[in-house]
């Protein structure tokens, strides 16, 4: 059974929040409740809220006495940005319009894809050239199968038939 990365208890969910990844593509995974705090943490709109947020994160990751870099890494990161933006909250300066355009280009980040990996003219040739020599190669097994199949059901027509 996963643990929440954040406080250690066990997840029920089939697929719980990712907080992050690992170096090996070992998912961080986080049960309800610490996935809710930490959206409370990037998306409240209250500034006493998101500070009891990020102590209750805080408290339950020190509880566990998790050491994991990745997590610590992650939350350094959210906490940071959070920070900031708590700041502004207090001081009534944050325009809550930055949260809706900041998870647009989220979305939009990943919806793109890296212009090295992006499928180029010469790729799409080459995939057509592929097909046109896979059809001829399937047209040949094919014609290889049938004169094999009709050479089988002739030698049985002969074998019971003309056998004598």
């Amino acid at each position: 059974m996963e643990k929440c990365c954040i406080c250690g208890c066990e997840l029920t969910a089939e697929n719980p929040p990712v907080l992050s990844f690992g170096h090996y593509g070992n998912p961080r995974c986080l049960c309800d409740d610490c996935a809710a705090s930490l959206d409370t943490i990037t998306l409240g709109r209250d500034y006493a809220q998101i500070k009891e947020a990020m102590e209750k994160v805080t408290a339950a990751y020190d509880a566990i006495g998790a050491d994991d870099p990745v997590v610590t890494e992650a939350l350094d990161d959210i906490y940071t940005k959070a920070q900031t933006r708590a700041e502004k909250i207090a001081d009534g300066s944050y325009d809550f319009e930055e949260d809706v355009l900041a998870t647009e280009e989220e979305s939009e980040e990943t919806l793109e894809v890296p212009k090295e990996l992006a499928e180029t003219e010469e790729d799409r040739q080459l995939d057509l050239i592929e097909a046109e020599a896979q059809k001829k190669s399937d047209k040949i097994m094919n014609i290889v199968t049938g004169v094999t199949l009709l050479a089988v059901i002739g030698f049985l027509v002969y074998f019971f038939f003309f056998r004598g």
